[in-house]
């Protein structure tokens, strides 16, 4: 990519089941809903500096991105649309759509409802000693989301919603906060797969990338 490639737009990359690597600069900031929705298999995808992102691996029909390994260690969260699997809408998070053997997240600050739907992530990677706080759909308030499912009520969205149909084996998180989440709302759910990070070792490091 040019040096000048700031943002990966929407659906850029839609449907191209060719494209298995991609190498970003360092001046590329942000990733856009759909934008690796390739219906590929990719090795590493590594985003020094993506701070912004939305439903990027998001399918654009019924299949999944596959990626070895993703990691956005600076991504602070993003935005979300919606889609409509059978009869009831859910609200699409970062993740959704994606199966990826480890996926590595560290300055990450907030997940809306739905950010993992249909998503397989064997190790989910969270080096955050702080959990993200977690927000319901267009960063709606509990009173205000659910005044919103009075009117849409088969919609999606919700803060306990957050891992809506997504299969998550592991979710590894700083040693000194492995208890913080267990016990922190809606992470709680997930304890018994919380684990410390010093038990993942296939991380790779910053020159292995």
């Amino acid at each position: 990519m040019p040096e000048t490639c700031t943002t990966i737009g929407k659906a850029t990359f839609g449907n191209c089941p060719n494209l298995t690597d991609v190498h970003p600069t360092s001046q590329l900031t942000k990733l856009e809903s759909q934008c690796f929705s390739t219906r590929s298999t990719f090795g590493i995808l590594h985003f020094p500096n993506v701070t912004a992102g939305a439903e990027m691996f998001s399918s654009l029909g019924s299949t999944t991105t596959t990626v070895r390994q993703v990691y956005l260690p600076k991504l602070l969260g993003g935005s979300s649309g919606y889609s409509q699997p059978g009869n009831a809408y859910y609200h699409a998070g970062l993740f959704d759509n994606l199966t990826t053997d480890l996926l590595y997240l560290r300055d990450l600050n907030y997940l809306s409802g739905c950010a993992f739907v249909f998503s397989n992530i064997n190790s989910l990677v969270i080096d955050n000693v702080t959990p993200p706080t977690l927000h319901n759909y267009g960063g709606k308030t509990d009173e205000e989301f659910s005044e919103y499912l009075d009117k849409n009520p088969n919609y999606l969205g919700s803060k306990s919603d957050l891992f809506f149909k997504a299969n998550i084996t592991n979710i590894y998180v700083p040693d000194s906060a492995v208890n913080t989440y267990k016990t922190t709302a809606v992470w709680s759910d997930k304890a018994d797969i919380i684990k410390p990070i010093s038990e993942l070792t296939k991380v790779a490091t910053e020159e292995d990338l």
